[in-house]
């Protein structure tokens, strides 16, 4: 079909999870300004949310990649 052919390459994915990682690793915000980020805005909170938000990229893409397939199928019944 269409749809895969506009599939992102995982690769792409993949350096985007590793590049969270380093942050994460290095903890970024917390050694750049110390006590800024006690509260909220660490890095562990900003890992959550970039997960959070590769959850939801995922889910949509699996969504309409669903509906390119099988979307005729919902209406057969």
């Amino acid at each position: 079909t269409a749809y895969a052919f506009r599939v992102c390459c995982p690769s792409k994915h993949i350096c985007e999870a590793r590049m969270i990682g380093v942050l994460t690793c290095l903890q970024f915000p917390e050694v750049k300004f110390p006590g800024k980020f006690d509260l909220v805005g660490h890095s562990h909170q900003i890992m959550h949310v970039a997960v959070l938000i590769a959850g939801l990229v995922h889910y949509h893409g699996l969504s309409r990649a669903f509906l390119e397939t099988r979307g005729d199928a919902l209406h057969d019944c």
